[in-house]
């Protein structure tokens, strides 16, 4: 539903300057705070969806996601041979889950037999709300978009 209600809208969800067809900055500056609260909703409200169905996820994808995390954390040794924390494990599986399978999802949602024909702006939103969570996954900035939510805002980031 989060989903298809992004990609039906046909309020925009822009946030980038050169995008926003009006002069007045001061009608731009609030059109973007607005589309970027927007954004943030929408990516609260996937990121939780995506957290309470995690045990709906495949068995053999979390028996992979598991497999990844402990070579990336056996990879990233402090010291004496203790891990430093989970964080390399969970950045490699995040960023894999995000990159190969959330974002394009959240893109194309028919490619994952997601019935709805995405208004021009809802398509825009869709890539705008896909942004946002791959950098907190890859532990990277969000170039450019200063607008969105932070890092610190992210609830589901540890």
């Amino acid at each position: 539903p989060i989903i298809r209600k992004i990609a039906e809208s046909r309020k925009s969800y822009e946030i980038e300057e050169l995008r926003i067809q009006t002069h007045h900055t001061a009608d731009r500056e609030s059109q973007i705070k607005k589309a970027a609260r927007k954004i943030g909703k929408r990516v609260r409200s996937l990121l939780t969806s995506a957290m309470q169905s995690a045990d709906l996820c495949p068995s053999t994808i979390r028996d992979v996601c598991h497999f990844l995390k402990m070579e990336a954390a056996t990879k990233f040794v402090e010291g004496a041979g203790r891990l430093q924390d989970n964080r390399p494990g969970r950045e490699v599986v995040g960023a894999i889950l995000f990159l190969r399978f959330i974002c394009p999802a959240i893109i194309m949602p028919e490619s994952i037999n997601i019935s709805c024909t995405p208004t021009p702006a809802g398509r825009r939103g869709l890539v705008l709300v896909a942004k946002v969570p791959q950098p907190h996954a890859n532990s990277t900035p969000l170039a450019g978009y200063h607008h969105l939510p932070a890092r610190g805002q992210n609830p589901h980031h540890h």
